[in-house]
């Protein structure tokens, strides 16, 4: 019986060894100039390569799982869903306990008043019904038994009872596409109690306003960590993700 077992685990080894040597052979063969710079890769890399936004969640999600930070996504501001769709399907197979909850009035933004005024946001920019989203969610592949859907403008939206129906425990990732100060101050008051060591804030509009520090994200972000001293968020190299420390 030892004797089958061991001839078993011997084969097994063998596969994988062979397995092991024709997966370096096929690198060192697509690694060759020749053809990874040939037309025809270079045609099929448009399909195969992640795209910028895609890039970042990515690089987002595994963050969040290599350092062991389990909890929710929740995204702020989801318009079509393009970047919910990517958390999603990067961390279905890593992080398979998260939940994923989408903010969104679902008509747009309402009109920009005081600090917010900008030619470029407009009352209903950004509009998405919440049908079209909800069908580019199954196009995605996104299980909406994992998905809840927050509908209403935040001023309004966003309060303890939500909170309390909610049942949030804990942020993993934190996606914030507010645009605007008013609204991105009302999330981050919001999501206080969510964050803990490790949760990743990601400032979708980080570089509007031409970066005014008084201006959009940067100052609510800035009025916010001067409110809340216990809170810390440390830049990673790609300058629109935090990294967040709770100190007790």
């Amino acid at each position: 019986m030892n004797g089958r077992l061991g001839q078993r685990k011997l084969k097994k080894l063998r596969i994988r060894g062979n397995e092991v040597k024709m997966n370096t052979k096929l690198t060192k063969i697509l690694m060759k100039p020749s053809i990874r710079y040939s037309k025809v890769v270079n045609f099929l890399r448009q399909f195969i390569t992640y795209e910028p936004k895609e890039g970042l969640v990515r690089r987002v999600i595994y963050g969040a799982y290599e350092n062991g930070i389990n909890g929710d996504y929740l995204e702020f501001g989801v318009w079509e869903g393009r970047s919910f769709i990517y958390a999603y399907n990067f961390a279905k197979s890593k992080m398979p306990m998260m939940n994923y909850y989408a903010f969104d009035s679902f008509e747009g933004l309402q009109k920009p008043k005081g600090i917010d005024k900008h030619s470029f946001f407009k009352k209903g920019k950004y509009f998405c019904p919440l049908d079209k989203f909800k069908k580019n969610l199954e196009w995605g592949g996104v299980d909406e038994d994992k998905v809840t859907i927050i509908k209403g403008f935040y001023d309004n939206m966003l309060t303890t009872e939500l909170k309390e129906k909610l049942k949030i425990k804990r942020a993993s990732v934190v996606w914030i596409d507010c645009d605007l100060y008013e609204s991105t101050k009302t999330v981050l008051n919001f999501i206080i109690s969510y964050l803990v060591d490790g949760t990743i804030i990601v400032f979708h509009d980080w570089y509007c306003f031409n970066c005014d520090e008084e201006r959009g994200e940067r100052l609510a972000v800035k009025e916010w960590l001067k409110e809340n001293p216990s809170i810390s968020l440390s830049q990673h190299m790609f300058n629109n993700i935090f990294v967040v420390k709770v100190r007790t």
